[in-house]
């Protein structure tokens, strides 16, 4: 009788924990469309929802995974944006749907590894959501401060779209402690005061993120045009830096009278 009773305390406990987590995934997909410009809003799952998972974080941690990637790329803000690089510039996106709902995600499963190495840099490089790719990376950096992909990717956005030199510096460092970490790590992390040293950074995490095979197209984009950028920033340094080896063309003769 008694083990009856608890199944069945259970079996409600998990319908109504799960009716909780379908009407929150219902109200993330639900839209809105605004007459002004028939752009569609959607609504994220309210953060004050961990409060009433009942235990089941998890399952709610899931549905809003499952959902948020179905719109990985998107902002609903459309800022007008002329200038791809420098910390005062204009961004695409400011705390936007996605940053909220992945947000979300990492609140309710701060172990998952996998939304907080993939969900920042998403958020920095896709959707273009600076400050919110910088709140997430700072939750993901403390939730996995050993995990050198998460640390690199950090990194990347901290010297790239930040230019926080010295933060970046400090997690290229942690990064090329841990086991595994690529070698750059160790030597790069002293070159990020240098602008050279920082485009080299930047260029080699862009091009770890397009041989991933998850990357989406939108991402895939996005990733080839800041690529391009610093690739044509390097050559001009590049040539910049030859032209002020090379001899001069006319140099000056000496003058005889003074030599004798």
């Amino acid at each position: 009788m008694i083990f009856k009773q608890l199944k069945a305390g259970l079996q409600s406990r998990l319908f109504f924990c799960l009716a909780i987590a379908a009407g929150a995934l219902a109200l993330a997909s639900h839209q809105i469309v605004k007459k002004s410009d028939s752009r569609p809003i959607l609504f994220a799952i309210p953060e004050s929802t961990r409060h009433f998972t009942l235990g089941y974080s998890d399952v709610i941690a899931d549905s809003a995974w499952v959902r948020v990637l179905q719109d990985i790329g998107m902002c609903e803000q459309h800022h007008h944006v002329t200038v791809r690089i420098g910390k005062h510039r204009v961004a695409s996106c400011k705390d936007g749907w996605v940053y909220h709902m992945l947000d979300l995600v990492m609140t309710l499963a701060p172990r998952w590894r996998l939304p907080q190495r993939v969900g920042p840099m998403a958020l920095s490089v896709m959707v273009d959501d600076r400050d919110g790719a910088t709140k997430l990376f700072d939750k993901a950096v403390k939730n996995f401060p050993n995990d050198w992909p998460i640390l690199t990717r950090a990194g990347y956005h901290y010297l790239y779209e930040e230019q926080d030199y010295l933060k970046a510096a400090k997690v290229y460092q942690a990064a090329g402690k841990q086991p595994g970490s690529p070698e750059w790590c160790k030597y790069l992390a002293g070159k990020l005061f240098e602008e050279t040293g920082r485009l080299q950074v930047a260029k080699i995490v862009l091009e770890d993120f397009l041989k991933r095979p998850d990357t989406s197209s939108i991402g895939l984009q996005k990733a080839r045009e800041r690529l391009a950028l610093i690739d044509k920033r390097l050559a001009e340094l590049e040539a910049k830096h030859k032209a002020e080896e090379a001899p001069p063309k006319n140099p000056v003769a000496p003058d005889k009278d003074r030599m004798k």
